[in-house]
């Protein structure tokens, strides 16, 4: 369809419909099936976006890396997923560095709880990656990591679930 259409809205159709298929896939435990939709999704993403390193970018490539990563192992793709949590916690990282940076405008670039959550939710998945190695240190240590992030996540939210309208409190 992209490629006889070759429309920005039927990229964004297909585009859309790789997800839906990948996340119908994960939801039903069918994550054979999964893979080839995740790791198209993330091939897009990864197509879209360039050279783009803005944390909006960066957050997004994470997004598609956690649905390639839980495929990875659950069907226990050690490699492939001891490579994914590289790349993972690199876009980790630089997440929680915009997030923490006070030059970088939050709001532009839509760094808010959610983001701090997804890092987390990553983070756990790098946790498990470490269960497959058998590595505990590397599993606690990033357990730990993933619980501290969540506890700043729901703090992030609480205060944004106070302001009126995004408003600060005066």
């Amino acid at each position: 369809l992209a490629e006889e259409l070759g429309t920005p809205q039927s990229d964004a159709d297909v585009r859309w419909s790789l997800g839906k298929c990948r996340d119908i896939s994960i939801e039903s435990s069918q994550f054979g099936r999964a893979l080839p939709f995740a790791n198209e999704c993330w091939e897009v993403t990864l197509s879209d976006t360039g050279n783009d390193e803005s944390p909006s970018a960066i957050e997004h490539h994470l997004s598609q890396l956690i649905a390639v990563m839980r495929c990875e192992i659950e069907l226990a793709m050690q490699p492939d997923a001891d490579n994914s949590a590289v790349v993972a916690n690199r876009l980790i990282d630089s997440l929680v560095a915009a997030c923490e940076d006070p030059t970088v405008d939050k709001e532009e670039q839509r760094l808010d709880s959610t983001t701090l959550f997804r890092c987390a939710d990553a983070i756990e998945l790098c946790a498990r990656v470490h269960r497959m190695s058998s590595a505990s240190v590397a599993e606690a240590a990033a357990m730990s990591r993933a619980t501290e992030l969540r506890a700043r996540a729901e703090v992030l939210s609480a205060s944004e679930n106070a302001e009126p309208d995004g408003e600060s409190p005066a």
